[in-house]
């Protein structure tokens, strides 16, 4: 686990020095963490216009010993080209086999553009199984209110905590942590 480890932090080292770092780092809006059965998921989003901007971004995520540290830091982005109406889009899975595709397949249905969601996902010791899309999937809607993903949450889906923490109430009701979108010390069963 530790070579595993060592062999991930370096790819992502590796991978953020081939950045060009004199582009301008978007701002990153980072997520709270939710975990189940002890895998957590934290989600970053910045909006974004280019592939350097993209490479940017994921360079300063990168930085971040925790983040790189993740076991997988999936990523899925879509930006309109520039004097054009042609949408760029990409994803990376980062080994967790499917996971980039769905986090596009979440942006194209919402009908967002110019953003990058990044989920970063520390493994547990426990399979998930398909209940790991639905974390990657609910952990990305709940980034929050942001300029660059205006429509990626609707106002009424999310709320937030005495401490600003946003949280998307169909995630936490599909998760069985609250009932009837009213927040709660309800615990998973």
């Amino acid at each position: 686990a530790a070579a595993a480890a060592a062999a991930r932090m370096h790819s992502a080292k590796k991978r953020s020095e081939s950045c060009d770092s004199s582009v301008p780092c978007p701002v990153i809006t980072h997520s709270t963490t939710i975990c189940d059965r002890k895998s957590s998921f934290q989600a970053h989003v910045a909006q974004v216009h280019s592939i350097a901007e993209v490479q940017r971004v994921m360079q300063e995520l990168l930085q971040n010993g925790k983040i790189a540290r993740a076991t997988h830091n999936i990523q899925a982005f879509r930006f309109k080209g520039l004097g054009s109406d042609s949408v760029v889009q990409d994803c990376d899975d980062d080994g967790e086999h499917a996971a980039g595709s769905c986090l596009l397949h979440l942006l194209q249905v919402i009908g967002v553009d110019n953003v990058l969601v990044v989920v970063s996902r520390w493994y547990g010791g426990i399979q998930l199984g398909p209940d790991r899309f639905k974390h990657i999937k609910n952990i990305a809607r709940c980034v929050g209110n942001t300029k660059a993903v205006d429509r990626f949450v609707k106002e009424d889906t999310v709320f937030s905590n005495e401490h600003g923490d946003c949280f998307c109430r169909t995630g936490l009701m599909e998760a069985g942590l609250i009932e009837d979108g009213k927040a709660g010390n309800k615990k998973k069963r």
